[in-house]
């Protein structure tokens, strides 16, 4: 079956192509089209399918299309209108 991959951020100079088509079996989960591409355990990173992150055990289906990027971190910013920002600390 066929999937497509596409890399972000530091996770680019591990792959030859930014976006890769791959053949791989059924089956397969995307832990392991990941490892295909060269990106080892030593390198982080998180994937999304149809745009909701994904566990690295999901099995695939053909023709899907995972985007695999550097982790996602952060807080949050409360913003009461365009220019201001609240001053009392983040809330979420």
């Amino acid at each position: 079956m066929r999937v497509v991959v596409e890399m972000f951020g530091f996770l680019l100079p591990h792959v030859t192509n930014r976006t890769a088509e791959l053949d791989v079996p059924e089956g397969i989960t995307v832990g392991e089209v990941v490892r295909r591409l060269g990106i080892g355990e030593q390198h982080p990173w998180t994937a999304s399918l149809e745009g909701k992150l994904v566990d690295p055990g999901l099995v695939l289906v053909a023709g899907a299309h995972i985007l695999v990027f550097p982790p996602i971190a952060g807080g949050c910013l409360v913003q009461t209108s365009f220019h201001e920002r609240s001053t009392d600390g983040p809330r979420c």
